[in-house]
């Protein structure tokens, strides 16, 4: 198996080439010479279809691809690599580590499961990638912190993509069949935008050409672009092994002004060393999610009564700004310093050198995209004013029985 290999910095290795191939077909490359390995992303956009969770269950359907008998991750262990797979609120994601000599076998093995994954799956395929999708489904929702995130956000957007459930209604997977999968590759993922990221031991104009030859031709089209905008605040209470609060605050796309600032707000309020809400007795975590579609910020606070847990997080919105107890220079300073290091940790590693690629394509930014010194308290004020208010917020409170 290839492990990550750690690598000093230089000015060459943080240049990233972009080359749009054509419409819906975009290659970001960071050539890093003499490493030997390589690791490659296609994240294809999914924006929101019209059998939620499909997106999700196709992941798991195209490593039931096969050709001249063997699986696509038997392909890619025989070559020396290995895959991996996620899907979000925005993007399926197929990622591989390989030894620079099979860069070209992975593109072209991605290249040919998307044409003709159809051909090869079975049924007991399709069924049995179902129970399996089915207890992921009961897993998550024996997980409190996502599955209470996601009742939030339901409420909150509706059918706006961020009120989607990634894992979809398991009542209607059950009828789902070999035809609903084909056309969802056929009419949605090929015609879906597909960015190539690519970071290591690379021939930059060989993948250009190889990009072009297996991807190229789809007639790919850009995903309309929903507006976040919350039909209302809600108050939600339901039932659970452990009292908490969840507090949601909506927020803009990745690509926003404010979109930095937000970022410094998360690390200000939930980190673990410097947040605001930091307390002896109380436990909090907040989670910041942004898409192309909008976003949302989440704090999540146990160890109390709800009634108490509300009181503190109220006392903490009210104390922002007061002098002596609300934010300082130094503060921003510190969380300056933990986004920093954030950065520098993502260089580090060939895949947080394509998360943070991914990052600064989505907020239009050039990479490394990192900003240390541009945000005042003055313009951490004024984003606060516009998205953090108390009454922007909604609520789940989670009482035990």
């Amino acid at each position: 198996m290839l492990f990550s290999f750690i690598f000093c910095l230089s000015a060459e290795e943080l240049r990233v080439s972009h080359i749009q191939i054509e419409e819906g077909l975009d290659l970001f490359l960071q050539p890093i010479p003499d490493v030997g390995i390589a690791f490659v992303s296609f994240r294809y956009n999914i924006g929101k279809t019209q059998l939620p969770g499909m997106p999700h269950f196709f992941e798991h359907l195209l490593f039931e691809h096969t050709a001249d008998g063997l699986n696509y991750d038997q392909w890619l262990e025989a070559a020396g690599g290995y895959s991996k797979a996620h899907t979000d609120l925005s993007f399926l994601r197929l990622q591989a580590y390989v030894p620079s000599e099979s860069v070209p076998l992975l593109l072209h093995l991605e290249g040919q499961r998307m044409r003709y994954l159809c051909d090869s799956l079975s049924e007991e395929a399709i069924q049995n990638q179902k129970l399996i999708v089915i207890q992921e489904s009961i897993n998550t929702q024996l997980q409190a912190a996502p599955f209470h995130t996601h009742l939030l956000r339901q409420a909150i957007f509706g059918d706006h993509p961020l009120g989607m459930d990634v894992l979809g209604d398991m009542f209607a997977l059950t009828f789902w069949e070999k035809e609903e999968v084909c056309s969802f590759l056929r009419n949605d993922l090929n015609r879906f935008p597909l960015q190539v990221f690519v970071v290591g031991d690379i021939d930059t104009d060989s993948l250009v050409q190889q990009t072009t030859l297996e991807f190229a031709g789809r007639n790919r089209t850009a995903l309309p672009v929903y507006e976040t905008i919350p039909a209302q605040n809600v108050h939600l209470e339901t039932e659970g092994d452990t009292d908490a609060l969840y507090a949601m605050w909506p927020i803009p796309a990745a690509d926003h002004p404010d979109s930095t600032a937000l970022q410094l707000w998360h690390i200000l309020l939930s980190h673990s060393q410097i947040g605001r809400l930091k307390h002896p007795t109380i436990v909090s975590r907040g989670w910041i999610e942004q898409t192309p579609n909008g976003g949302y910020l989440v704090l999540r606070l146990e160890g109390d009564s709800p009634h108490a847990l509300e009181a503190h997080l109220k006392r903490q919105w009210e104390q922002v700004f007061c002098p002596f107890w609300g934010i300082t220079k130094r503060n921003i300073d510190d969380a300056h310093a933990v986004q920093h290091r954030y950065v520098v940790h993502a260089q580090q590693r060939l895949e947080g050198r394509v998360k943070r690629m991914e990052y600064c394509v989505d907020r239009k930014s050039k990479y490394p995209c990192f900003q240390a010194s541009v945000i005042t308290q003055r313009n951490l004020r004024k984003v606060w004013e516009r998205w953090f208010l108390w009454e922007k917020a909604s609520f789940l409170t989670v009482r035990t029985p």
